[in-house]
């Protein structure tokens, strides 16, 4: 057993080594998500295709869909669903649906508004759900809520109203799934500094819950 000491503790001392592996060449930006069962996804955008890539021995990218501008990014990737973002002009959400996807409008700019930046969860019945925000022309703000059904439609929640907060900057949201099953979203926007709010919805009523307020 005392030989067995020093051996242990430079077991402890020497990190392992861990091999990196090459999912996608040339590729400046991408996300990754692990299923349910271990194995790893990678998303990236090259020009105007999405693609994801999983790994059974070696990693294999399909196309899944084409984008409606080639300045498009990954905003989350989940086993069945990836969100894509445009330059504050569009959103979309590509979802599986048996062996194929299919490509969903989550939000089109109106003119003279701006899309701030969403986000991606997977609710307690692993379906997507989608945040995002709006910013008018005044700073006027809307957050709003998207949910893929098991119909395969999307039902759309709003959750601020009159403009509430105004933000100099486009608010960006970020849906989040509660240990209770509810799913919850967090905004960020800018109003003389940095600033968050939890929302949570109670009935037909969302009520908000401030996280960080600036000290500006």
């Amino acid at each position: 057993m005392k030989g067995l000491v020093p051996l242990l503790g430079l077991a402890l001392l020497c990190p392992a080594v861990a091999q990196a592996e090459v999912v996608a060449p040339e590729v400046s930006e991408g996300a990754l998500a692990v299923a349910r069962d271990g194995s790893p996804r990678v998303a990236w955008v090259d020009g105007r295709r999405l693609l994801l890539a999983a790994r059974d021995g070696s990693w294999r990218p399909s196309v899944l869909a084409t984008l409606p501008t080639v300045e498009g990014r990954v905003a989350g990737v989940a086993a069945n669903a990836v969100l894509v973002e445009g330059r504050r002009t569009w959103i979309r959400l590509i979802a599986r649906s048996g062996n194929r996807w299919r490509v969903l409008m989550i939000a089109n700019a109106p003119k003279r508004t701006l899309l701030g930046v969403s986000g991606l969860a997977l609710d307690a019945s692993g379906r997507p759900v989608v945040a995002y925000a709006l910013q008018e022309a005044n700073d006027q703000t809307s957050l709003h809520l998207v949910r893929l059904a098991a119909d395969g439609r999307l039902t759309r929640t709003r959750v601020t109203q009159k403009g509430f907060p105004t933000s100099v900057a486009p608010p960006a949201a970020a849906p989040v799934l509660w240990p209770d099953g509810t799913i919850r979203v967090v905004e960020s926007f800018s109003q003389r500094g940095a600033n968050a709010i939890l929302w949570r919805r109670e009935g037909r009523r969302w009520w908000g819950r401030v996280l960080h307020a600036s000290a500006l």
